[in-house]
């Protein structure tokens, strides 16, 4: 009577896939065809359901304990590259929150204060149009201020007399800016180098003032910009190297209103976020130098030529 064939459909048997699945139809074949070729007994069988058991890939095989580590020590490494980059980005997602949660209180506090000013320096004044607001599209370049800050917003007075008046327009632009710092490097340490984890940081922030004149009445192109220097810089004598890196120094007489920004100079008040808003007091004193130096250009008859 012949003998019923393992790959008949009516006897296939669907194990899957895999070396080990195959090996169990190489065995079953052996338990069931010619009589030659078959398993003699029970011990030849468990014998090979022993070497299905225990077999390994060919790759598990192969792979010594070096080779073994060494991918080992490279999974662990992706796993912690991938945990430290999301602990990076958590970080930088907030710190930008803290820089809005600055913004916004900043922007109610300069617009309250340059509010008050104008409705202070309207008093008893023949002077027209005198106002604060906030203005959203600031085109002052970072390049403006040697690329030390982005500028997150600004707020403005502006001064204007009377249409007859030859003076025009002035505005005391304030800034609140972001400094610039350079991005998280990952550290030089090799092929399989980890980034560098770096903590929530405290972003350094600041206050400018820049001085904007038109000669017309209406707004429009400022003929004159500068930032204010520190009241006590003004009249001194600096030496600065100039662009280029030349050798030569060159002597710098500091006027109270200079061209370009420069931290040792220009008038400005430094803080980090984690100041806000317990640093008010300070913020208020530095806009009132600032206040003061605005109102001691408008009344000097020598108008502001930027160098």
């Amino acid at each position: 009577m012949p003998r019923e064939q393992l790959d008949e459909p009516s006897y296939a048997l669907d194990l899957g896939d895999g070396q080990k699945v195959h090996l169990v139809h190489v065995l079953l074949r052996k338990m069931i065809c010619e009589r030659e070729k078959r398993l003699t007994d029970m011990k030849e069988v468990i014998e090979e359901l022993g070497r299905i058991r225990n077999w390994q890939s060919p790759t598990q095989a192969m792979l010594g304990q070096r080779a073994r580590r060494l991918l080992e020590n490279h999974t662990a490494t992706v796993s912690e590259t991938d945990r430290i980059h999301s602990l990076n980005e958590n970080a930088r997602a907030a710190e930008r929150e803290a820089v809005v949660l600055v913004k916004e209180g900043f922007d109610t506090w300069a617009s309250n204060a340059l509010q008050q000013v104008a409705d202070e320096m309207r008093i008893g004044s023949a002077f027209t149009d005198i106002s604060s607001k906030r203005h959203e599209n600031s085109r002052l370049r970072a390049i403006a201020i040697n690329r030390r800050y982005n500028i997150l917003g600004e707020w403005q007075l502006s001064y204007a007399t009377s249409k007859r008046h030859s003076q025009g327009r002035h505005l005391l632009r304030i800034l609140l800016c972001e400094h610039i710092i350079n991005n998280v490097r990952v550290k030089e340490n090799g092929r399989n180098a980890l980034p560098e984890l770096v903590p929530q940081r405290n972003l350094p922030l600041a206050m400018l003032a820049l001085y904007a004149k038109a000669e017309s009445f209406d707004e429009g192109i400022y003929s004159a910009e500068g930032f204010f220097s520190q009241k006590e810089m003004i009249g001194s004598t600096i030496e600065r190297l100039p662009q280029g890196n030349q050798t030569v120094f060159r002597r710098l007489r500091v006027e109270r209103l200079m061209g370009e920004f420069d931290p040792a100079i220009s008038k400005h008040a430094v803080f980090v976020t984690s100041d806000w808003p317990n640093n008010i007091n300070l913020l208020n004193a530095s806009l009132s130098e600032m206040i003061e130096l605005f109102v001691e250009e408008i009344s000097d008859p020598t108008p502001f030529v930027p160098g």
